[in-house]
């Protein structure tokens, strides 16, 4: 099934990529944590950058699909409550993974002049990298995935300039996991993500404004 998904995934990249009408680059700021099916162990949040590459097709004048290659790192932290000792002497953990993600969002929106307001929604697979192990003893029966499916959640907005061939925009995102980051034999970890990032986007083609083709579509 995990073979199957990636598969999917990978062939909607390619299909985008030979149709692609806009290339983007994102980066901002990620805030994730994890949270527990039965119980929480690390329920603070970390922040760190998140970012990578995106190309949007099919695009309609209130619906197009973006699909995209990026980066995050996900993990959680708790400095109070849980049964951890560092060095200092505190009661503290902190995890942080690195992850690769492919992801393919629907988005629908509307437009008015040069902005484009949109939603989005779609499927993630998340690729860990790097090391598979916590670093705390107590997570010592826990075994993480290395591929993970979740969801993906957007809000935005563009601006268009140069003749509608570059747009800059502020995207709010959420993402979640469906399949466990780590489980043991009575808990599962699950990471879920706030981001903000800013977007640079340039048209490939189609020299005729969405605009223009919004107006015609609404006449």
């Amino acid at each position: 099934m995990r073979r199957l998904l990636i598969a999917v995934a990978m062939l909607l990249c390619v299909a985008g990529l030979a149709q692609a009408q806009v290339v983007c680059v994102d980066g901002g700021y990620a805030f994730s944590n994890q949270y527990g099916s039965q119980l929480n162990l690390l329920p603070e949040g970390r922040s760190s950058f998140a970012g990578g590459m995106a190309i949007e097709y099919l695009r309609q004048p209130h619906f197009y699909l973006r699909s995209g290659l990026g980066y995050r790192a996900v993990g959680g932290k708790d400095t109070q409550n849980a049964p951890f000792t560092s060095k200092k002497g505190g009661r503290q953990a902190n995890e942080v993974f690195h992850m690769l993600q492919l992801n393919t969002v629907v988005r629908t929106g509307y437009r008015i002049g040069a902005m484009e307001f949109y939603l989005g929604f779609g499927p993630k697979l998340d690729f860990l990298m790097g090391k598979r192990e916590f670093k705390e003893k107590l997570f010592a029966d826990y075994k993480t995935n290395r591929v993970l499916f979740g969801l993906r959640y957007e809000v935005g907005l563009d601006f268009w300039m140069a003749h509608d061939r570059v747009k800059m925009g502020l995207m709010c995102g959420y993402e979640n996991d469906v399949s466990a980051f780590a489980k043991s034999e009575g808990n599962g970890l699950y990471n879920q993500s706030y981001g903000v990032q800013l977007s640079l986007g340039v048209r490939l083609g189609g020299l005729r404004s969405e605009a223009s083709q919004a107006e015609t579509a609404d006449n």
